[in-house]
């Protein structure tokens, strides 16, 4: 029988099919997923870039830090900016 894709299962058989995997098997399903990530967005201080950036075992794609609070050396985008700053990336 021919193994179904993640997109053909629904989701409580997904979930149940994930709770089975190894901590191996999640990682290295983790970090396929990542490689498709373009940019990242991480909203808060100078610890949310450092966790953003962690999940990544290879390569870090840009990384685009908006601080919440007047906070943190690497954050220097505030919010007000957020939405004028993300749409000339996406444009």
């Amino acid at each position: 029988a021919e193994e179904e894709d993640d997109d053909d299962l629904d989701f409580s058989s997904l979930q149940t099919a994930r709770a089975q995997q190894t901590p191996e098997e999640k990682r290295e399903e983790l970090q396929r997923r990542l490689a498709a990530v373009d940019f990242v967005i991480a909203l808060g201080h100078d610890g949310s870039v450092i966790a953003s950036a962690s999940l990544f075992d290879g390569p870090v794609p840009p990384v685009l830090p908006f601080a919440l609070e007047n906070q943190g050396l690497m954050t220097r985008i505030c919010e007000q900016e957020a939405a004028g700053v993300i749409s000339r990336i996406v444009s």
